[in-house]
């Protein structure tokens, strides 16, 4: 059974179709790993929002594949020079086919060289850091602001695609990572 959402925050005030590129503003690749792996690509933008450009998921697939085909491609299109890499510790773990292989290697090998910042490991840090941002509006619009054709499937999963699981009597488990 699915649950509640995961991010009742996010409304319609967080699309921002209009949203630009921003020239000479790093763009921050933030990942996650394994055979269905992901990349959201954002910049802190000139008010300080976090303006989320584009969100590519790849099922059943590896880290090269996404790289290659969609991350690589697009990074050359925008004319930004520098960027930066963000996600779990999985980044720097070893790969089962490959023990000197890790996913933070492939992606400075597809990518280059940039700094790396590890995000949160526990659920509640990750949720708690994302239930803040979807709410903070610091005298204006949403903070965050998503392209909702750049990041479709992204928005998808916050207007409501994303939910907790439910235990046999009902119970929503917001405990658990939801996947």
């Amino acid at each position: 059974q699915m649950g509640e959402r995961v991010t009742p925050e996010f409304h319609s005030g967080h699309l921002a179709p209009g949203i630009q590129v921003v020239q000479g503003v790093p763009i921050i690749l933030a990942f996650d790993y394994g055979l269905n792996p992901s990349c959201i690509a954002a910049q802190v933008g000139p008010q300080g929002g976090l303006l989320i450009h584009r969100a590519w998921p790849r099922d059943n697939a590896g880290m090269r594949q996404l790289l290659a085909q969609d991350v690589h491609p697009w990074l050359g299109q925008t004319g930004v020079t520098t960027w930066w890499y963000c996600g779990g510790p999985e980044a720097v773990q070893r790969e089962q086919s490959d023990s000197e292989e890790t996913a933070l290697r492939m992606i400075i090998s597809v990518l280059g060289q940039a700094h790396y910042r590890a995000g949160p490991v526990s659920w509640s840090g990750r949720r708690e850091a994302l239930h803040e941002a979807l709410t903070r509006t610091p005298g204006g619009p949403p903070w965050v602001r998503v392209h909702p054709r750049g990041a479709a499937l992204l928005v998808r999963a916050l207007e409501g695609g994303w939910h907790y699981t439910t235990d046999g009597q009902g119970r929503v488990r917001n405990e658990d990572v939801p996947f």
